[in-house]
């Protein structure tokens, strides 16, 4: 993603994952996931799923933005006890990098090289797949996982 492409979607993205967390805190505790279930935009899904559950800031919000195969067949409860995702906490993205691997209009494969605050580097893949038709369909990560080089 381009600094000028997460400028332009920063200020939205904030909204949308602070209703998300604070809905998500609410029933969290209940076993009861709350959030988005996806976006209009992959960059936003992106965005809202690395920060929701690999920087493990809501997990609540992050098992709505995942397709049943991402869970496993795991209930919101399940989810929250353990999600299956890799994490990263505290990625600094003025050192990390995105690569597009592949891009259609109901599929996008990225590379991901982070790099936390602390100086530890990790290599992921991440599938967003669109859910719905080309015109309403929203964005859904159906795929987090480390790349072994």
């Amino acid at each position: 993603m381009t600094p000028t492409r997460l400028r332009l979607l920063l200020p939205a993205l904030l909204a949308c994952l602070a209703l998300a967390a604070a809905s998500g805190r609410a029933g969290a505790a209940e076993g009861h996931c709350y959030g988005f279930p996806g976006f209009a935009n992959p960059a936003l899904t992106e965005k809202a799923f690395l920060n929701a559950a690999v920087e493990r800031k809501g997990l609540s919000a992050a098992y709505t933005l995942t397709t049943r195969r991402m869970r496993r067949g795991l209930s919101c409860a399940g989810w929250l006890a353990d999600p299956e995702v890799a994490p990263f906490p505290s990625i600094d993205w003025s050192r990390s990098k995105v690569r597009a691997v592949q891009q259609t209009d109901s599929l996008e494969l990225l590379s991901f090289h982070l790099v936390s605050r602390s100086g530890v580097r990790g290599q992921f893949e991440m599938r967003l797949v669109r859910v719905g038709d080309a015109f309403h369909g929203l964005w859904r990560v159906d795929l987090w996982q480390a790349e072994y080089i």
